[in-house]
């Protein structure tokens, strides 16, 4: 579960590299469409027409919110497909784990934090450019 928090992180934060905003809450809001789904499938959960008319509205604030924003970039798009999936992968699956463990959602997500953070920490050590970053401190 934790490498799945890490992955949801690390690929959102190389999206914003590359896409705007906007864009990124446009692709949000169709994986909230996706983590849906997931719950209809693997945990029997319903989706009311009413759900539907909310997920149309939630996406087609975003697009017109965005507007004027909108870009396109593969690498992007790319990254954005990643995120997607690892965050919906890490939400179905802690919604599983927390049924069947019969852990709070604060334990769950105090772990989680606690267990990725070192391992985040040291990823962008290694693969980040961190020199504007120091310039400014020193």
């Amino acid at each position: 579960m934790c490498l799945l928090l890490i992955a949801m992180i690390y690929t959102g934060s190389k999206t914003l590299q590359h896409l705007t905003v906007a864009m990124l809450t446009v692709f949000k809001n169709v994986t909230i469409i996706y983590v849906a789904l997931g719950e209809q499938n693997f945990f029997s959960s319903k989706i009311t027409g009413l759900m539907w008319l909310s997920f149309a509205m939630m996406v087609l604030g975003s697009l017109i919110g965005g507007i004027n924003d909108l870009s396109y970039s593969p690498k992007g798009y790319f990254w954005m497909a990643l995120n997607s999936a690892s965050n919906a992968a890490y939400l179905l699956y802690m919604k599983g784990t927390i049924k069947s463990v019969g852990f709070s959602d604060f334990d769950s997500v105090f772990y989680n934090n606690i267990l990725s953070l070192p391992i985040l920490l040291g990823l962008s050590l290694i693969f980040e450019d961190w020199t504007s970053f120091t310039n400014r401190i020193l």
